[in-house]
């Protein structure tokens, strides 16, 4: 699965998978490419994209919302009220989603700066931990800062401009293999 799926969605939530399922052993990688199920040992994955997986089965798991997240200090320093506040920000981004800040000014009913303000992060965990500690504004999947906001270390400024992605989050695995127990389990389980 992708490296902040596993770690703000997945770990969280795999005890209670051992609990329900102790027979059942759950080794976690962590990857941004495309899983080759033929070439490497793996029962199932869970990636980001639309569905379009032709050699696979693909079963929906949950789509993504993006949100827009600070520090509390950030946006005390310089308040974001409306969206047209956010371009005098530091606009933090996801290096495998330049199109995001783009997408997010343009549901706004705004238009997109000309060019990006902010420096790029490979991974949504690494935007979380730089919008945390005051760099800049991040659009992140709201899955995964839940803790964050909870804790009031980052704080959602404009919980009207959300953004729903068109892509979301699918279990896959080699056509047949559902069937079996410990996949079927585990797929059971995501999906309550």
């Amino acid at each position: 699965m992708l490296p902040t799926f596993a770690m703000r969605w997945f770990m969280p939530r795999l005890a209670d998978f051992h609990r329900r399922h102790p027979e059942i052993t759950v080794d976690v990688t962590s990857a941004d490419r495309p899983i080759d199920f033929q070439a490497e040992p793996i029962d199932v994955g869970i990636q980001y994209g639309t569905g379009n997986w032709p050699e696979l089965t693909a079963e929906f798991l949950m789509g993504e919302t993006v949100i827009l997240v600070a520090s509390p200090a950030l946006l005390k320093a310089r308040p974001v009220r409306q969206p047209d506040d956010v371009r005098r920000h530091v606009l933090l981004t996801h290096s495998t989603r330049p199109e995001a800040w783009a997408e997010w000014f343009a549901a706004a009913g705004l238009k997109a700066p000309k060019a990006a303000r902010g420096p790029a992060f490979e991974h949504f965990f690494m935007s979380i931990e730089a919008a945390a500690n005051g760099l800049g504004l991040a659009l992140v999947p709201d899955i995964f800062v839940q803790a964050e906001l909870a804790d009031g270390r980052l704080v959602e400024p404009l919980p009207r401009c959300r953004l729903a992605r068109k892509g979301g989050y699918y279990l896959l695995h080699l056509p047949g293999r559902g069937r079996e127990p410990a996949i079927k389990a585990f797929r059971d389980w995501l999906l309550g």
